[in-house]
């Protein structure tokens, strides 16, 4: 991804998308883009889960917590 792709995606997480968080907290847990950071990527994960109305988008970030667990 591009500067000005990751710069856009913190943009966006910052501003409360929660679409945005989800893929910010996925870039950090897998070191796409940015420094790999697991507490990180847990931090943007649990603003969509607490924030989100959307239960697709909670679920889904849930399951990415759950894989990021058991992944060690």
């Amino acid at each position: 991804m591009s500067k000005e792709g990751v710069k856009q995606v913190f943009f966006d997480a910052n501003s409360g998308n929660h679409k945005a968080q989800n893929y910010l907290g996925s870039m950090y847990a897998t070191g796409n883009g940015v420094n790999k950071d697991y507490i990180k990527a847990k931090a943007f994960f649990e603003k969509v889960i607490t924030k989100s109305s959307n239960t697709t988008h909670v679920q889904r970030t849930q399951m990415s917590i759950g894989i990021m667990y058991y992944c060690g």
